[in-house]
């Protein structure tokens, strides 16, 4: 401890006591214990891959920051920012991975082709490892994904403007073809007005509009006009490619109007004005009369025709309460909409009544006389547009030819059946004109439905009065039948009808439906044209007549109709019943 210190060059001093050659541990137990800490450290990696591998990946950041540089490139592209509309990230998972979700709409600019900007934005994506891919096209918008992986992580809404197709020029042709068509009628230039034409447009085209005043063609019925007018405009190399279409309205103060269209787009309405034709309160489509004035001159047409405003009414014996009692029924389910069926009585004598009644809804029923001077004709064409039709069979107290009367035979029903019913093959049912004194009789009417049994014809019971047999027998016979609910022009005034009318929809809500009964006259229809849309409004279908009859298998006799189509009521069942063709939806 005090001694002197060694000098540099002294040797080491000899160990006090024996020195082993031999190491503290063998070398077997060097390895073995480095073994050991290798398998621990093997294990915990293994553990801590697995840890690793079963927890989601975390990539919202990722695909957030992803989302910037789409939007980026987008606006690189020559998009405006303002044409760029961007969500906030929506988060995204599945076992593997969570992410978000952004969605762009993007307008671009005018004269942009769509398919060269998806293509220079997919490849600016790609050293970011983004793939775009379309998913989605129809005209002028696509939609692109923008996927990292196997995810996407962006959806873009691309909307492309294409050029507005001009086709001013075709609809300035089609004016000039319409001049030179009324020229060729012997209309001279300085009988028909222009109008300056007017530029119009919308999102896909720019046309041409002009309006034509001019008198009405000699010799020439509505449809000799619309085609006439077709066959100017149509066909030619201005036109090819394109639908040209005609379509006519009556208007007010003698006038017609012949819209001259292009791909639904009206290029022309041409005005054509004459006297000596009543106009109608409201437009309506003209067609409808003229195959009725086929082969009828105007004299023919108007001359020789009682005034159906001055018939005698269906009604005409009933008190004001009869005229709108609602019969016993059972009430349709509420989660049914309540239906109306409305019949038009005593069709058959042509005008512009019949041509106005003919160009309304035709879920409406038309009752037609046999034996009237455009009976047949006035069927035909109604079950042409979709009406369905009725034989409107007079009976005794109607006092004209053809009536069934309470002294007749079988033999002479059916005669008299058979004629009015060869005269009008489209009748799907059949109703009584008048004949007050007819239906109340049992007997007679016993007699006419073994008539009318097994033909596939309904009937309705207008109730002309109400000792009324004839609904009754109906459902006996086993024939589909209804009866009338309300008449609705017992009065030939506006204000009545339309009270009337409030009145039928107040049954159907009440009950789930109701029978109407109007005639072919000037107040009713302009009734009709206001308030057929009514119904809607009220939740109500107008439905045609035989959609409310049924063909009940009956043991006691019944005061109304007792249900409805698609109802179960005692031993009621439904049935079809034939009818015209539907009118198609325009």
């Amino acid at each position: 401890m005090g001694g002197r210190p060694m000098s540099k060059n002294e040797p080491m001093p000899a160990p006090a006591g024996p020195v082993s050659d031999k190491l503290p541990h063998s070398w077997f137990g060097v390895a073995a214990g480095l073994g050991v800490c290798l398998v621990a450290l093997l294990a915990a990696g293994m553990l801590a891959r697995q840890y690793v591998k079963s927890r989601p990946l975390n990539l919202r950041d990722r695909t957030t920051e992803l989302a910037g540089v789409l939007e980026r490139t987008i606006i690189h592209c020559r998009v405006p920012k303002d044409n760029i509309a961007r969500s906030e990230p929506e988060p995204r998972a599945d076992e593997e991975a969570f992410w978000t979700a952004t969605t762009f709409d993007v307008i671009l600019p005018d004269a942009m082709d769509g398919s060269a900007f998806v293509g220079l934005v997919a490849r600016r994506m790609q050293p970011y490892e983004v793939t775009l891919s379309e998913t989605a096209f129809a005209d002028s918008l696509r939609e692109m994904s923008a996927t990292l992986g196997n995810r996407v992580f962006a959806t873009l809404r691309i909307k492309e403007k294409k050029p507005k197709a001009d086709w001013t020029s075709a609809c300035e042709h089609i004016r000039q073809s319409v001049n030179a068509w009324l020229a060729g009628r012997n209309i001279p230039a300085e009988f028909i007005e222009t109008d300056p034409p007017e530029r119009k447009e919308d999102e896909e085209t720019f046309w041409q509009y002009a309006r034509l005043n001019a008198p009405y063609p000699a010799n020439l019925s509505f449809d000799g006009v619309e085609s006439g007018i077709r066959g100017a405009v149509a066909g030619t190399p201005e036109t090819e490619g394109h639908s040209v279409g005609v379509t006519t309205h009556i208007g007010t103060g003698g006038t017609t109007t012949f819209s001259v269209t292009l791909d639904d787009r009206v290029c022309v309405d041409l005005v054509l004005s004459r006297t000596g034709v009543e106009p109608p309160s409201d437009e309506f489509p003209a067609s409808a009369l003229a195959p009725l004035q086929a082969g009828l001159g105007n004299e023919e047409w108007m001359s020789g025709i009682p005034d159906t405003e001055e018939l005698p009414l269906d009604s005409a014996g009933l008190d004001e309460m009869d005229l709108g009692r609602k019969l016993a029924g059972i009430s349709t389910p509420r989660d049914q909409i309540p239906r109306i069926a409305i019949i038009l009585d005593d069709g058959g004598y042509g005008g512009p009544v019949t041509a106005r009644i003919l160009a309304l809804d035709p879920h409406l029923t038309l009752a037609i006389l046999p034996g009237t001077p455009f009976g047949s004709r006035t069927a035909k064409r109604a079950a042409e547009l979709g009406f369905e039709v009725m034989l409107h069979m007079p009976m005794e107290g109607a006092n004209m030819p053809g009536s069934l009367l309470t002294g007749m035979t079988e033999t002479e029903m059916r005669r008299l059946l058979d004629e009015a019913l060869a005269a009008m093959p489209e009748a799907a049912g059949v109703n009584n004109h008048m004949g007050s004194a007819f239906t109340s009789n049992a007997n007679a009417v016993n007699r006419f439905m073994n008539v009318l049994a097994g033909r596939g014809l309904y009937f309705i019971d207008s109730r002309t009065t109400p000792r009324s047999t004839a609904f009754d027998s109906a459902l006996k016979h086993g024939i589909p039948a209804g009866s009338r609910d309300v008449f609705l022009d017992h009065r030939n005034e506006p204000n009545y009808i339309i009270g009337q009318f409030n009145h039928l929809m107040e049954v159907a809500k009440e009950r789930g439906y109701a029978i109407g009964i109007g005639h072919f006259r000037t107040a009713t229809v302009q009734v009709l044209v206001s308030m057929l849309p009514q119904l809607e409004k009220n939740g109500i279908k107008l439905v045609p007549a035989s959609e409310l009859v049924l063909r009940p298998a009956v043991t006691k006799p019944l005061e109304g109709p007792v249900a409805i189509p698609g109802e179960s009521a005692g031993n009621t069942e439904p049935i079809s019943v034939k009818s015209g063709e539907k009118r198609p939806k325009k």
